[in-house]
């Protein structure tokens, strides 16, 4: 949340297990990744070009998608 944003988006996740985050753009090239282990995270898109991302999140080998919109 929030989505759209324009400025960052805040995860929130029910467990504290390890995560992969990624956000690729709509070229299908991964402009954000990282590795947590928080049960919150916040990830800065300020400076991305507005548009439509896909966000991957990946724990235990389940993979969720979301789409965010950057104004």
């Amino acid at each position: 949340y929030p989505n759209p944003s324009n400025g960052y988006f805040n995860l929130r996740f029910s467990s504290c297990q390890p995560k992969n985050l990624k956000l690729y753009n709509s070229l299908g090239q991964v402009v954000y990744q990282k590795n947590t282990d928080k049960k919150n995270w916040t990830i800065d898109v300020s400076n991305f070009t507005k548009g439509v991302y896909l966000m991957e999140v990946t724990e235990s080998e389940v993979r969720n998608f979301k789409k965010v919109i950057k104004y």
